[in-house]
């Protein structure tokens, strides 16, 4: 999912003429413009709770 959220992104930046991450700044999503949304989001992936919260978050 994070993967398509930044690749959506990415099409919106190149449209207006501009970086992904100014683009996901301006929309309040910086977690997307780097490399990896799970690094981004910090959490105990093992935990059943923490994905959840990660869905909720994303």
């Amino acid at each position: 999912m994070g993967h398509a959220l930044k690749k959506v992104i990415g099409v919106i930046a190149v449209q207006q003429g501009r970086e992904l991450a100014e683009v996901a700044n301006d929309i309040g999503v910086d977690m997307l413009a780097g490399s990896s949304l799970k690094a981004a989001l910090d959490l105990n992936w093992d935990d059943p709770n923490q994905k959840n919260l990660a869905l909720g978050i994303i």
